[in-house]
């Protein structure tokens, strides 16, 4: 289900939370998401920054959080340095699944991160 935009294409629904980090364990989240998501850091910023960044999940609520895992058992990110422009193919089949992104290290500059969803797969 989408809206409409005069003169454009019909927009579908997203799902978005950004953030601008400079401290470890600052989040980008959480953000409810069943199906395929994007992940954004960094895209487009000239000045460098020593930063490392991991996807996490939550299945209750957010108390709890986990890395998640691919079909074959692969972490789907985990301290990945900025930049970061990735669509995550996850293929989930229960609703209530939160995300977030945690900066694990940084060095020097700011994290500016972007984390949304397209909808339903």
């Amino acid at each position: 289900m989408g809206f409409s935009v005069g003169g454009q294409r019909d927009l579908a629904s997203r799902i978005a939370t950004n953030a601008n980090m400079t401290a470890i364990n600052e989040v980008c989240g959480p953000v409810e998401i069943n199906g395929p998501f994007l992940i954004m850091a960094n895209n487009g910023t000239p000045t460098p920054v020593g930063a490392t960044m991991t996807l996490e999940m939550s299945v209750d609520g957010g108390t709890t959080w986990v890395i998640p895992q691919d079909r074959a058992g692969n972490n789907l990110l985990v301290n990945v340095a900025p930049p970061i422009n990735r669509i995550i193919e996850f293929p989930s089949h229960e609703d209530g699944l939160l995300f977030r992104l945690r900066l694990t290290a940084i060095t020097s500059g700011q994290v500016v991160a972007r984390l949304s969803s397209g909808g339903r797969a």
